[in-house]
């Protein structure tokens, strides 16, 4: 998932940029979604940035058995690379993972793991992938379900 719309604020160090009020809207409606449309979360990883932690929260109030997210600065620095390399120490016994970051990684990493094109990604938007093998020795991905805020869908 990329984070909802953030504010614009200069004053403000990017890594504590807010949610505007539309990215608030924005993560309640996809939390909403993903309790609709998907099973449960086995491990939350969220970049520490504000706005990240924020749409979190926003998605948290919607999902049924809610589990303690890690909240990991490497993610908010995170080039498609790296996240990747990070996805290879997701501990073993974890089924599903959610991931809340930031673009261009996100649609990268998705292009990447499903050996397509980059999309647009849109704030909040979702992106639900099924990958073969495991954590560590990934296989190749499928996307699933792809979800923007206001309805935009697509699904496999």
């Amino acid at each position: 998932m990329r984070h909802a719309k953030a504010e614009t604020d200069d004053d403000r160090p990017d890594h504590d940029r807010r949610l505007a009020d539309r990215g608030r809207e924005q993560a309640a409606e996809m939390g909403r979604w993903m309790a609709a449309h998907g099973g449960p979360v086995d491990l939350v990883w969220c970049s520490s940035a504000l706005r990240a932690r924020q749409t979190w929260d926003e998605v948290a109030t919607a999902l049924p058995d809610v589990r303690e997210p890690e909240f990991l600065r490497a993610i908010y620095l995170a080039g498609a690379k790296d996240l990747l390399a990070l996805l290879t120490k997701v501990p073993e016994g974890v089924e599903s993972l959610l991931v809340i970051g930031h673009n261009p990684t996100a649609q990268k990493v998705v292009a990447e793991l499903c050996a397509e094109p980059a999309r647009s990604f849109p704030t909040g938007s979702v992106a639900v992938l099924e990958v073969e093998g495991t954590w560590a020795a990934r296989g190749p991905g499928r996307l699933t379900e792809f979800v923007s805020p206001g309805g935009g869908r697509k699904g496999s």
